[in-house]
């Protein structure tokens, strides 16, 4: 608060302020906004990782919009394809994986979503279920019990696989064994799991919801995570259609281009040097 060069922050999300339920209390909350309020003033620029963020950002603190500028997270070169079989048979070998799968990344928050990939994976037919099973990899956390009680409620304690921490070398592998990676997410400031598998030639199943469409464009499939049916019906329906999945997996591909970290890096250099022109460094 007290720097006296040019300020730029970055705001990758307010998540504690859209969702209160997850902080430690109003007075944690309050000294939260306050101080984020405060940073953002003083700031002579801030970054966000998409053009919702951005919005959101600049109404919940109350900022001046042309204040806010939109700088994507970038990718990590290691994820692209892995095309070494026996690499990723060992990965799943580890991850206890036995057969085709659907992957999730991420943690268990309500606003994830998980809860209702498991329902909508319990409505698909049965033939898909025995081909492939779901995979939701991500640490425990409080709400991660809950939904492993609803696999096993809804009878699919054998065909939904909570693998736990992903070792951060073995995600581009588990990404590109996938059949099919489904984001269900009701709130994302950026959403990089999605991007990471495009990276990795994975096609992706998406949610419609706050920044996933800048993220995944048209190179995946976006779903109204409300609509259970219409979201069941085309997840059954991309895993029947092999050919479907290879022209999303090439998309996806492309798409994940524009994301890389070398042409993000120049960007922010750009946005560096404009504010330390309009201070006069």
């Amino acid at each position: 608060l007290r720097v006296r060069c040019p300020l730029v922050v970055t705001i990758h999300d307010l998540m504690d302020l859209v969702f209160p339920e997850y902080g430690s209390g109003a007075i944690s909350r309050w000294l939260f906004k306050q101080m984020a309020v405060r940073v953002g003033r003083r700031a002579d620029l801030v970054l966000a990782d998409s053009q919702y963020s951005a919005d959101d950002i600049a109404r919940l603190l109350d900022l001046q919009r042309d204040k806010v500028e939109v700088l994507p997270i970038g990718l990590e070169e290691r994820y692209k394809p892995v095309l070494d079989g026996v690499v990723l048979a060992q990965v799943q070998r580890n991850y206890a994986i036995d057969a085709p799968y659907i992957f999730y990344l991420g943690n268990f928050k309500p606003h994830k979503n998980v809860q209702a990939l498991i329902e909508v994976y319990a409505s698909l037919p049965e033939t898909v279920r025995a081909e492939f099973q779901l995979v939701l990899g991500g640490r425990e956390d409080r709400w991660r019990s809950e939904r492993k009680a609803q696999a096993e409620t809804l009878g699919l304690a054998n065909r939904v696989r909570f693998i736990g921490q992903v070792e951060e070398g073995d995600m581009p592998a588990l990404f590109s064994g996938a059949a099919l990676f489904v984001f269900p997410s009701l709130y994302e400031g950026f959403g990089l799991p999605p991007l990471e598998a495009m990276a990795c030639g994975t096609p992706v199943l998406c949610s419609e919801r706050t920044s996933l469409p800048e993220v995944v464009g048209a190179a995946g499939v976006l779903f109204d995570p409300d609509n259970k049916e219409a979201w069941s019906q085309a997840l059954s329906a991309l895993l029947e259609d092999s050919a479907a999945r290879e022209k999303m997996a090439e998309n996806g591909l492309q798409r994940a281009q524009l994301f890389r970290a070398d042409a993000l890096c120049e960007r922010q250099m750009q946005l560096l040097e404009k504010v330390g022109l309009e201070r006069g460094c």
